[in-house]
This record gives structure tokens, C-alpha cells and sequence, in this order.
């Protein structure tokens, strides 16, 4: 009977004495997330009487030992470990476990990262191409986003623009200096110039030339934009004139012609011919004229015989005018002379173009 309550006391005691005996891992916790490559501080409490050395080990789930961090160190608490290369980025469990075996804490689940490589990064982000439409000769205002889109700070650098065209534009190259950037914030680089051409042209834009900037990636520093540049706005004169319908024989009739700009730039001053057969050649002075305006010009001929009489009229008959089309400035028209004696019809005449098809 005393032997029984000796025992029983003893398994008492001996319980009681084995849950009294605690780890608890509080670092790495469920909010932790710890970067390959970075060194951190695992660290723990326990309670009640135990060995003085612990084992530190890293788990995929509670089953698989994925690496031992250290064979045996002081059970003093905290442990300082670098995360070597080896770890693959994924979600782990650490076990600290006393050298006996005897007391185990087991960390929650928390993330080991991919490192983050702590460099700077330019990036072209866009480009802005104005104004709209482009024109040769006009000036353009060509502007290069850069951003840094690293972690670090970005040294101010060189870059350039190299320009290509249609063919016969030599290409031209523009520096560009990109300013000292903090991670994530841009900058708006903008280049003036114009072009002789018009046509497809294409800007190869390349930063940090001189490489001056350790960078996350390097093969992102470069950004191509192709744009179009339109001829330049020039005036384009017609002339117009009365054509057609019938007049009699030595009897007076009020003709006109009309000379517009149908171009997108003014016209400079020039002279419009206007023969009529029978009667002569006169020459009218035309003004400037801006896209859109004209000005009519009125003769009244007479004619001493009957028939069909031509009349043409040619403006910018000196090619003073650089025009965007210079195969359109003349225009013939005709009117039918009668005898007295024959049936009289005024007709109905119309107006004839030099840009009628």
C-alpha cells in the first residue's frame, strides 16, 4: 500500500513537472514575411526546468525538415539567422527543440520572400509627341517620362534621343540629362526641334548612357516611338470663271472670274491672266489671301462676230506662289455670240473650276 502511494505521488510529480515545461517561439510570426538573403532574429520563451541548448530547425508544414540553422546553441531565447540562397520563397514553420528532445516550440506559418534587390531602375514610362498634327518645319516639343522604378536612388546621368526619318533626313542625335530620382518618382524631359521632311520618323530614346546607375534591369533603359510629320501648310490658288450661255453679236455681256485659296496657309500676291478671244489679254493684281477667301475680277467684252468665243484665265501666272498643288491655276470657259436675226436665248451659264475633275 505505501509502495502504491509512493508511485502515484511520483507520476504526479512527474507530470506536473513535464507541462510545466514550455517553448514558445514569438519571432518568426503569422505577420512576418522575411527576405532571402536578409539576416533576422528568431527568438523565444520557455518556462519551468529544461536543457540548456536547443536545436533550431526551418519546416515546409510540420513534417518536412527543409534545413537545420544550427545544431546546437544556448537556450538563451534568441538565435540571429541569415537566410541563405538556398531557401526557395514559400510558407515555413521554425522548431526550436531542446538537445534531449524533451521540449519543443514550434513557430506559426510565416513567408520567406525572394530578395528584393536594393538598386535603382530607370524606366522610360512614356512619351509625349506635340502638337497635333505635326508639321515640316513647325517646332515639336518632344517629352521623355523617366521614372525610377527601384528601391533605390537613381544618380543623375546622361541619355539621348537619336532621331531617324524618310529618306534623305540625316539623323540627329539629342542629349538628354536625367536628374537625380528617388525610388518611384519621374521626371518629364522635354526636347525642341523641327523637321525638314515629311513622313515617318522615329525616336530611339536611351537612358543612362554612360552607366552611371547600378540598375535592378538593365535591358529596360531604352524606349522606341514612331510619329508622323505632316508637309508643311502651304496655299493653294484655283480660279473660277463664268462659263457657258450665249450673247449677241456687238452687244456688251459682264463676265467674271474668281481666284480662292483653298490651301490651309495664306497665298502671297500675285497676278491672274485673263484672255478672251476676240477682245484682249488683261492682267488683274491678287492680293493675299488666307485659306478660305477670294476675289472676284469683271469684265464686259463684246464680240464683232458670231461663234463660240474661248476665254481662259491663269492666276499666279508668274509662279510667285509656292502651292501645295501647282497643276490647278488655270481654267478655260466659253460663251456663244448670235446674229440679230437669230433666235436669242440668254442661256443659262454655269461656273467652271481649275479644280473640277
Amino acid at each position: 500500500m505505501k509502495k502504491w502511494i509512493v508511485f502515484f505521488i511520483g507520476f504526479i510529480f512527474t507530470v506536473g513537472f513535464s507541462f510545466s515545461q514550455t517553448i514558445t517561439v514569438t519571432k518568426p510570426d503569422q505577420n512576418s514575411d522575411w527576405e532571402i538573403g536578409q539576416s533576422y532574429l528568431i527568438t523565444w520563451t520557455k518556462s519551468g526546468e529544461m536543457h540548456n541548448t536547443v536545436r533550431i530547425q526551418l519546416y515546409k508544414g510540420l513534417q518536412t525538415l527543409v534545413l537545420t540553422l544550427t545544431g546546437s546553441t544556448p537556450n538563451d531565447g534568441s538565435y540571429q539567422w541569415q537566410i541563405p540562397q538556398t531557401v526557395s520563397p514559400d510558407f515555413y514553420h521554425i522548431r526550436v527543440r531542446t538537445i534531449d528532445g524533451e521540449v519543443t516550440g514550434v513557430s506559426a506559418a510565416f513567408r520567406i520572400s525572394a530578395p528584393v534587390i536594393n538598386k535603382p531602375d530607370l524606366k522610360v514610362v512614356d512619351t509625349f509627341v506635340e502638337p497635333k498634327p505635326r508639321r515640316v518645319n513647325e517646332t515639336i516639343t518632344f517629352s521623355t517620362k523617366v521614372q525610377n522604378i527601384g528601391n533605390r536612388k537613381a544618380d543623375a546621368c546622361d541619355g539621348k534621343i537619336l532621331i531617324t526619318g524618310p529618306q534623305g533626313f540625316q539623323p540627329r542625335t539629342i542629349p538628354l540629362r536625367i536628374p537625380e530620382l528617388e525610388p518611384n518618382r519621374w521626371s518629364l524631359l522635354p526636347s525642341i526641334y523641327t523637321l525638314p521632311l515629311h513622313g515617318v520618323y522615329k525616336n530611339t530614346i536611351t537612358l543612362d548612357t554612360n552607366d552611371d546607375n547600378d540598375e535592378i534591369y538593365e535591358n529596360n533603359n531604352e524606349k522606341v516611338k514612331l510619329y508622323t510629320v505632316d508637309p508643311a501648310p502651304l496655299p493653294d490658288l484655283i480660279v473660277c470663271i463664268r462659263n457657258g450661255g450665249s450673247v449677241r453679236i456687238n452687244v456688251k455681256r459682264k463676265v467674271w472670274a474668281s481666284v480662292r485659296n483653298i490651301g490651309d496657309a495664306p497665298s502671297a500676291k500675285c497676278r491672274l491672266r485673263w484672255f478672251i478671244k476676240q477682245n484682249d489679254v488683261k492682267f488683274f493684281n491678287v492680293p493675299r489671301l488666307g485659306p478660305g477667301q477670294h476675289i472676284v475680277f469683271y469684265r464686259e467684252p463684246r464680240w464683232p462676230t458670231k461663234g463660240s468665243k474661248r476665254m481662259e484665265a491663269i492666276v499666279d501666272y508668274y509662279g510667285v506662289v509656292d502651292e501645295k498643288k501647282e497643276y490647278n491655276n488655270s481654267v478655260e470657259g466659253q460663251i456663244t455670240v448670235l446674229l440679230p436675226s437669230q433666235y436669242y436665248r440668254g442661256g443659262v451659264a454655269s461656273k467652271k473650276c481649275s479644280n473640277s475633275d
